[in-house]
């Protein structure tokens, strides 16, 4: 009885500290997450910092210059869609629409509704 009775102590015991190590290493990994996302956030605030930098020196004409130097620029992975130049009213030549084939085109003025 005695036997059993160390015994049971010291399983309750190991559990204990096997319960005590999860939970360790759990605030481990909680506090590595919580490194993690602060080191992003600010990873995140320089790219916004030099994005607003380059937008800042950056011309718009220039933009339009160096881009139309490229040739005809399309979206990567649209095998589906016919890129046309769009002929709308203040839309500079250097935009594109996109067409879709088996897609009504809206007529001028009137709104797309889905259907």
């Amino acid at each position: 009885m005695l036997a059993k009775l160390c015994f049971l102590i010291l399983s309750v015991g190991a559990v204990g500290l096997v319960l005590l190590s999860l939970r360790q290493q759990r605030m481990e990994i909680y506090h590595e997450m919580s490194v993690t996302q602060r080191e992003l956030a600010s990873m995140d605030r320089r790219v916004q910092f030099f994005q607003t930098q380059v937008a800042s020196r950056e011309v718009p004409a220039n933009v339009t210059r160096l881009a139309g130097a490229i040739g005809t620029l399309r979206p990567i992975g649209v095998e589906d869609a016919v890129f046309q130049p769009a002929r709308t009213r203040g839309v500079p030549e250097t935009a594109y629409a996109l067409d879709v084939p088996g897609r009504r085109r809206p007529v001028p003025g009137e709104s797309e509704r889905p259907r």
